[in-house]
């Protein structure tokens, strides 16, 4: 039987900008749903999440990966432990944060009336460039 880990990311706050940051990479998420059924067969009780990526969206997946949101506002990233070991760990989560920070970026942008001119990306480093309207 597998288990799953919730690894807590400070950084993700805000909803739209996690929803915006995993549209980003491709996925259409899910709010306020209930984790598949592998969760309730194999573990128990599905654990509810605010944000879900379908498994049928994550390439070579066992099951859905969620997001939890904590008493403290953060959102937490609930992932099966052989998920986790396919891919979907630390550095995953890291490029979703850069996707999250970026979209954070874009969001700040548009409300001082930029916009966008360039988006560069040298060394994995994104270069976003704006001018004003």
């Amino acid at each position: 039987m597998s288990a799953y880990s919730e690894f807590a990311v400070p950084e993700f706050k805000d909803k739209e900008l996690l929803l915006a940051a995993l549209r980003a990479m491709g996925f259409s998420p899910v709010c306020d749903a209930v984790m598949s059924d592998y969760w309730n067969e194999y573990r128990g009780n599905a654990p509810k999440a605010d944000i879900l990526i379908p498994k049928s969206q994550l390439k070579n997946s066992y099951d859905d990966i969620g997001f939890k949101r904590d008493a403290n506002g953060s959102y937490s990233a609930v992932i099966g432990d052989m998920d986790r070991r396919k891919g979907f760990g630390q550095s995953w989560l890291d490029l979703i944060k850069g996707n999250y920070l970026e979209a954070g970026v874009i969001r700040q942008a548009k409300s001082m009336g930029l916009i966008p001119v360039s988006r560069k990306v040298n060394n994995g480093k994104v270069t976003l460039v704006y001018q004003r309207a």
